[in-house]
This record gives C-alpha cells, structure tokens and sequence, in this order.
C-alpha cells in the first residue's frame, strides 16, 4: 500500500491504485487520475477513451460501463468529457457519436433537436430537396416550376 492508504486501497505492478471497496481505479498507470473521457481498467498500461456515442465528465473511472450514453440532442466523439449540442439542421438522438443530418423537404433553424420529428417540414413554394437545411428561404422553387412540400 502507498503511505496513507488504509487496508482496502493496494498498488498494482504498473502503478496504478486501485481501491478495492470503491472498485474503481484512483489513478492510471502513470500516476495521474483516469482523466475525463477516459476509463482506466484495473492494471491497464493507459487510460482507454469512452467509446463514441458515450462520454465521462468525471476523472477515476475503471470501466466503460463508467462512461454515460450520449443525452439526446447532443452528440459524443469517443473521447468525450462533455457532450456537443446538435447543430441545426440535424437531430442526435440517445447515443449519438454524430448529428444525423434533417432529412430532405425539413430544415431546422434550431440546434439541440433530439429526432427527425423535430425537423420542421418546408413550406409550399420552397426546393427543399437537399438535407442538413437550416433554412427554407435560400431555396425558393424556380420560375416556372411548382413545388410542394
């Protein structure tokens, strides 16, 4: 044990301390705590990022059942510490590693969106046929031709 340590806390051969009552690792092999992002597995050489769709806010964790799915309306590149807003035009739902662009005919002027159902449907008189819009009013229907929605 290192000096200061009670009974249930015990160094392992990389360096790491890990304390046993808690099961969770204190620090990662090189002596630092498991940083936000990251889990440290007991006797791990290096911390291992949260997978994508995940994230940790907190340092020590030991497990990547430590990481915590990706809020909707926000998106999670493995590593994360904190999750991204979903920008607009897309939708992030539970889990999400990337926004999920709005489909074609909907456009979204707000960021944060959890679903496609919350992609606002284009208005009669607008090409909405691309995706990821955040906008309508950039795409009105050529002279001559008739667009619905």
């Amino acid at each position: 044990c290192y000096q200061g340590a009670d009974e249930s806390t015990f160094e392992f051969p990389c360096g790491e301390i890990y304390n046993e009552e808690q099961s969770q690792a204190l620090y990662n092999c090189t002596g630092e705590p498991c940083p936000q992002g990251y889990y440290c597995p007991a006797g791990s050489a290096h911390p291992l990022a949260c997978p994508a769709g995940s994230y940790r806010e907190d340092v020590r964790g030991d497990h990547w059942k430590n990481c915590t799915a990706c809020t909707p309306g926000f998106y999670c590149l493995e590593g994360t510490q904190d999750p991204l807003e979903c920008p607009a035009g897309s939708y992030c739902p539970l889990n999400s590693s990337v926004p999920l662009a709005c489909p074609a005919g909907t456009y979204s002027d707000t960021p944060g969106l959890e679903s496609t159902n919350e992609c606002t449907q284009c208005p009669d008189g607008y090409d909405c046929t691309g995706t990821n819009l955040t906008t309508y009013g950039d795409y009105p229907c050529q002279l001559g031709s008739f667009c619905v929605a």
